[in-house]
């Protein structure tokens, strides 16, 4: 399965956003199985870069705006490239539940971004 998540900022910088929504602890944001992989495609909009980390599944990055990432191991956190001429950085990475059921955060490592919405609810569902 391949989800996307685009990274994005409202209100002048007052808001930042996953697919358009701030955080909300009372959402889920994606519900995976467990035992499966997903290609996960994340997409920044916004002119900054922005450290993505995913809580308790590490995950392997496949490409940065196109170009192969050699793997060397897996990782907890990617740096997303921002945005350039209107076309949005990218990254692709594999995503295994293999290990852990139950809630995490996906979010950007920069507090302050992170203060103001930029992080998503998972929950990994049993088989």
């Amino acid at each position: 399965m391949a989800r996307t998540w685009r990274f994005s900022v409202a209100g002048n910088f007052s808001r930042f956003l996953i697919n358009g929504k701030q955080f909300d602890a009372k959402r889920i944001d994606a519900q995976p199985r467990l035992g499966t992989t997903e290609r996960w495609v994340l997409l920044n909009e916004t002119s900054e870069w922005h450290p993505i980390h995913v809580h308790q599944d590490d995950f392997r990055v496949r490409s940065v705006n196109g170009t192969r990432f050699p793997v060397r191991s897996d990782q907890d956190t990617v740096p997303l490239p921002p945005a350039v001429d209107g076309i949005p950085g990218r990254v692709e990475l594999n995503m295994p539940f293999q290990d852990y059921s139950g809630d995490f955060v996906l979010h950007c490592h920069i507090l302050d971004h992170e203060d103001k919405g930029m992080m998503a609810q998972i929950h990994v569902r049993r088989k």
